[in-house]
Parts: structure tokens; C-alpha cells; sequence
């Protein structure tokens, strides 16, 4: 009788244990979701006092913070408190397309945001897509423009100039120009172009197209693949960039994925020391394929 009533109460107390925890498993969720929504319009606050516009918040979610899913710590179990991060996907209500992320702490003590970046990426986009639409609309393109950011190649000097350069206030002073002139040499611009593989001379056609997107953005250091698929592969790359665009990554590396299912690419830098010119770094064809 004694083991039956120990038996019972063993599972008497697991089970509400089990509802306790299942309880504070969606209490958590309840106030992750609230607390998400109330980050919202703070986040749109702080961009609109910033840049002096309207802004849409698409998105927002929270990672982090003690007490999140997935831990087992009954301590943490029972903690509510906000530690999170919050990232939204945001854009201006001006102009819809030009998408950029937004980050925010549990306080909304801080914005980290990538609004002056998006905007050139678009800018620059727009240059990309004039010169290629004179030759075909049958193509897949991405533009990514980096952060600053420290490299070996950049003396203490610049980079402190670039920690001490005043924040762009309003999307009327952020240009290609604008942006190069406060950033120096910390930023870059990738482009990833894909097109049918039914182009006849490739190397050729690449040529002419990287000239003419060189002529546009001279200033801009620039990385760019050109990639050559059949059409069961560039859809998949089409249908792989749409589903990272919607759930907002802010680096879509297509030429990752998809490089070794190209039938040939080829893959260009401009190189400062030759004004700015193309060089070839790598490239496969068709017979070593």
C-alpha cells in the first residue's frame, strides 16, 4: 500500500510539474509575442526621430535572453524578465523595396540599423539593372553593400575617421557618392548576376557587361560573380533568393549555394591599382566541367 501511495504521489507531483512547466512554457510565448509588438512602433520611433521619415516595420522577432525555449533550467524556467534582442525588417514608407534590419535591445536603449546600406544597395541596383536590361531580361540579380568594417588593409588613421564620421540624418544626404566619401575604402558593393547558359561567348558578353557597370560606379569598390546556369537551375537560385528575401537575410550568398551547379562562372574584382579595371580571378568553362 505504501508503494502503491508513493507511486501516486511521484506521479501526481510529475505531472504538475509537467503542467507548471507547460504553463510557463506559454506564458513565455504569450510575452514574447506582446513584447515583440510593443518593440514595434519604438523601433519605428527611433528611425523616424533619426531620419526624419515614416517608416514600416514588416517584420519583428526577439532572440536571447534568460528563460528562452529550449532551456532546461528550472531557475530560468520561471524567469520572465526581458534580456532579448530585437530584429525587425523594416522599410520607408516612401519606398517599399528598400528594405534593411533594424536591431534594438530589451530597453530600446540602442539602434543598430543598416538603412544607409540598403539604400545604395537599391541605388546601385537600379545602375546594375539599366546597363543588363539593354541586353536581356532573362537574368537573376542580388546587390549586397557591407558595413564598414576594419581590414588589414586599412591604417589606424582612416579607421578612426570612420569611427568619428557623423551619421547620415535623412535619405536625401545618403548616395553611392556620399556614402564612399564618409566610409573610404571599410565598405564594398557584391553583385551576383546570373543568366541562361545559352550566351554563346561568355566571356565576352561578361566583359562588356562588368565595363559597363564599371564606367557607373567607379567609386564603389565592387566583387561580382557572373554565373551561368541552364534554366532548372536559375529558377532554383530565383525560387532560394525569394525565399531568403522573404524571410529577410540580410546576406543572400546565391553563389554559395548554387556555385557548383553552375555550368561556368565567371568571377570578377576591380582592382584599384589598374584604374579601376576588371581582372579575371577565376573562372569554369564548360569543358572542365
Amino acid at each position: 500500500m505504501k508503494r502503491i501511495l508513493k507511486t501516486l504521489l511521484i506521479l501526481t507531483l510529475a505531472v504538475a510539474i509537467a503542467v507548471s512547466s507547460s504553463g510557463c512554457i506559454t506564458t513565455r510565448i504569450v510575452l514574447q509575442t506582446e513584447r515583440e509588438a510593443s518593440h514595434k512602433p519604438m523601433i519605428q520611433r527611433m528611425l523616424r526621430e533619426k531620419y526624419g521619415e515614416k517608416f514600416i516595420v514588416h517584420k519583428i522577432r526577439s532572440e536571447g535572453g534568460r528563460g528562452g525555449m529550449g532551456v532546461l533550467d528550472i531557475e530560468a524556467l520561471f524567469d520572465f524578465s526581458d534580456y532579448g534582442t530585437y530584429y525587425a525588417t523594416c522599410s520607408p514608407a516612401s519606398n517599399p523595396d528598400i528594405i534593411f534590419e533594424a536591431q534594438t535591445g530589451a530597453k530600446c536603449t540602442y539602434l543598430d540599423e543598416g538603412y544607409p546600406q540598403a539604400i545604395v544597395e537599391y541605388q546601385a541596383k537600379k545602375i546594375v539593372e539599366e546597363v543588363v536590361s539593354k541586353y536581356t531580361d532573362d537574368y537573376i540579380l542580388y546587390t549586397y553593400v557591407s558595413s564598414p568594417f576594419k581590414s588589414p588593409d586599412i591604417d589606424d588613421a582612416t579607421w578612426e575617421k570612420v569611427e568619428n564620421a557623423e551619421p547620415f540624418t535623412s535619405a536625401e544626404q545618403i548616395t553611392i557618392e556620399s556614402y564612399v566619401d564618409k566610409y573610404y575604402d571599410t565598405t564594398y558593393l557584391v553583385i551576383n548576376l546570373f543568366f541562361n547558359d545559352d550566351i554563346e561567348d561568355t566571356k565576352a558578353f561578361s566583359e562588356k557587361v562588368l565595363d559597363e557597370i564599371n564606367d557607373k560606379l567607379n567609386k564603389l569598390d565592387t566583387l561580382a560573380l557572373i554565373s551561368y546556369m541552364d534554366d532548372e537551375i536559375k529558377k532554383e537560385c530565383s525560387d532560394y533568393m525569394k525565399e531568403k528575401e522573404s524571410e529577410y537575410d540580410p546576406r543572400i550568398d546565391i553563389s554559395y549555394n548554387y556555385d557548383s551547379d553552375c555550368t561556368y562562372y565567371y568571377s570578377y574584382r576591380k582592382n584599384k591599382n589598374t584604374d579601376y579595371k576588371w581582372e579575371l580571378s577565376s573562372s569554369k568553362s564548360k569543358n572542365n566541367h
